[in-house]
């Protein structure tokens, strides 16, 4: 996928916030929109060596969710 796939999926996902949640939606948009585009930072040197590989998004994942499940504010949902 291209940086910009990459870019436009995350801020799909993003956008499905909007139906969930509308005041965090301006927020999950731009950093889904950020998100999608970090795996491809390391387009010019070692792509797909570094930030194409999963092993501590999940984790961060799980407890960024944790925390705006338990603290939802627009910083902690970005």
């Amino acid at each position: 996928m291209m940086a910009t796939t990459h870019g436009l999926v995350g801020l799909a996902l993003g956008a499905v916030i909007a139906l969930v949640a509308p005041e965090h939606a301006t927020t999950a948009m731009i950093t889904g929109l950020a998100g999608g585009l970090a795996p491809d930072l390391d387009l010019y040197r070692g792509h797909r060596r570094t930030l194409h590989f999963p092993v501590y998004g999940p984790i961060l994942a799980a407890v960024t969710i944790g925390t705006v499940v338990l603290v939802p504010t627009p910083a902690t949902a970005a």
